[in-house]
């Protein structure tokens, strides 16, 4: 068979598996980031799609727990470069696991103070 100049359709299906792979990157770059961000500097700033794009200010413990949420939902998402799906798995479950717990502390340290 003739090479026809294009590329065959598994070089374009790795090629646009790539392109996957490194938008969603780009995505948890961010959010390990802000959250990262929000963490050290116990602040964390959020806009609402209520009321008009309101914007939200926590400080303190519970903005510290919200980013500790923000940073392992990024590092999640890090679970596409896994070779095998129950390596891939358990990365995503736990770092989910984590970011719920992390979640669930903020909301009660919002409540309590």
């Amino acid at each position: 068979m003739k090479n026809s100049g294009q590329p065959s359709n598994a070089d374009g299906r790795s090629r646009d598996r790539l392109l996957m792979r490194l938008l969603i990157s780009l995505v948890a770059l961010f959010l390990i980031v802000s959250g990262g961000a929000s963490l050290v500097s116990e602040s964390y700033f959020g806009r609402t799609s209520k009321l008009g794009g309101a914007v939200n200010h926590l400080s303190g413990s519970p903005a510290a727990a919200l980013g500790v949420a923000t940073l392992f939902f990024g590092l999640s998402m890090l679970a596409v470069w896994g070779r095998r799906r129950s390596h891939v798995l358990t990365w995503s479950l736990l770092c989910l696991a984590v970011a719920g717990a992390a979640l669930i502390t903020a909301l009660r340290l919002l409540r309590h103070t």
